[in-house]
């Protein structure tokens, strides 16, 4: 066990500014806002580290030696001391508990909500393998319907499933053959395919943090984070996340694995991608400024030009049928790309709200005489959706699920 602190150790470092006796302190001093934070804190570990060892110096240690990550925390929660702590937070617990074990008070950590050792085995296997086989379930609801998707081991199918009332339409997607992709790499300046090893890229190991995994999009440089809420299928907290999870889908029913891990994963930029032999349009034209709608239109719908579709406005268009009525209604626009260069971005326009959530617009960068096809995959952050749950656990468990969904469409 490591010895006490004396007052002056533990003075500057937990308490900072503080240059007097602990134990005698101004009134100035004690209405400092570091200090006012720092009893904050104190008092919260002391009541934490008391529910794990019986040491009263124990909160004392802990503070002096992880003070700064303390800090570092609150100061990125963004709303002070002390609705940081008001929210129980699991990295102040994780960080309390790893500093208890390597001082020698436990032997290990004890908290239900932090991850371990086995846990991440499981998350690793589950969804972060070599053989990019992964266990995960993702359901959205949008107004009254409720979209599914669940992969389920295999790397060429994802089973998706739309329930909107008494409708239920449950269909496994295929893949097909994959096609090598490359991601622009903005400090390489250059084109990235992440499974290549000649190109002098090295994807960086994932880095866990308490409950959070830290990687990067393979191929760049841009960070992304995963927080892994964990879950004892029996404990109170779970059965109200099931109990409000959507009814259509009968999930209360299944006998769940032993433990389950919602997901909350951030991208901090956009990404932009593309095929490493991608498709490409010869437009005749040296820059983006020069694009027009009908030159858009003869590019990319070819069976409608001249005559089949109509400009409604400088840049929105709608493609007639073979009958000459509204088939799709199109707009595009100009932007600049990751990569610096100009950015054709064209969406349909849907009007249903369900519908409209699963246009995908089509990205094209441009350059002199040349549209190139690409995918601009954009910065998210799940917890923005509080009706989006991200889902892995045990892989033994997939086959449950693409069962239980399976039987819901007969």
């Amino acid at each position: 066990m490591s010895s006490a602190p004396n007052s002056k150790t533990y003075t500057p470092t937990g308490f900072k500014q503080v240059e007097a006796d602990l134990f005698s302190l101004s009134p100035e001093i004690t209405l400092q806002p570091t200090f006012l934070d720092t009893l904050l804190l104190h008092d919260y570990l002391l009541n934490l580290t008391n529910e794990r060892t019986v040491e009263i110096l124990a909160a004392i240690e802990v503070l002096i030696a992880a003070f700064e990550a303390f800090e570092n925390l609150i100061l990125g929660y963004g709303f002070g001391t002390e609705a940081y702590l008001q929210t129980n937070p699991v990295a102040v617990t994780n960080k309390v508990e790893s500093t208890l074990v390597s001082f020698g008070y436990m032997e290990a950590p004890v908290d239900d909500k932090a991850m371990n050792s086995t846990d991440w085995d499981t998350v690793f296997s589950s969804m972060l393998n070599q053989t990019d086989a992964s266990h995960v379930l993702n359901i959205a609801t949008v107004r009254n319907s409720h979209f599914v998707s669940l992969d389920y081991g295999n790397a060429d199918q994802t089973l998706t499933g739309v329930f909107s009332g008494d409708a239920v339409m449950i269909f496994d997607n295929t893949s097909g053959e994959e096609v090598p992709t490359e991601c622009w790499n903005e400090p390489m300046k250059k084109w990235i395919n992440a499974s290549r090893n000649d190109q002098g890229y090295v994807l960086k190991e994932p880095v866990i943090e308490g409950n959070q995994l830290k990687t990067v999009y393979a191929g760049t440089e841009v960070p992304v984070e995963i927080n892994f809420h964990k879950y004892q299928n029996t404990a109170a907290d779970w059965q109200d996340l099931l109990a409000n999870l959507p009814s259509d889908l009968k999930l209360a029913s299944l006998s769940w694995p032993s433990q389950i891990y919602r997901m909350d994963i951030k991208q901090t930029a956009d990404v932009l991608c593309r095929e490493e032999d991608p498709t490409t349009y010869e437009t005749g034209v040296e820059t983006a400024s020069e694009l027009s709608t009908g030159l858009i239109v003869e590019l990319l719908w070819p069976f409608a030009y001249p005559e089949s579709y109509v400009e409604d406005s400088t840049n929105k268009f709608t493609i007639l049928d073979s009958f000459g009525q509204p088939e799709s209604q199109h707009e595009w626009s100009i932007s600049t790309s990751q990569n610096g260069g100009k950015l054709l971005t064209i969406t349909e326009i849907v009007e249903d709200p369900i519908a409209s959530q699963m246009v995908q617009p089509s990205y094209y960068l441009v350059t002199s005489n040349l549209l190139t096809e690409v995918e601009l995959n954009t910065a998210f952050d799940t917890t923005d959706n509080k009706q989006l749950y991200r889902f892995t656990y045990d892989q033994s468990f997939s086959n449950t699920l693409h069962n239980h969904f399976k039987s819901l469409a007969k």
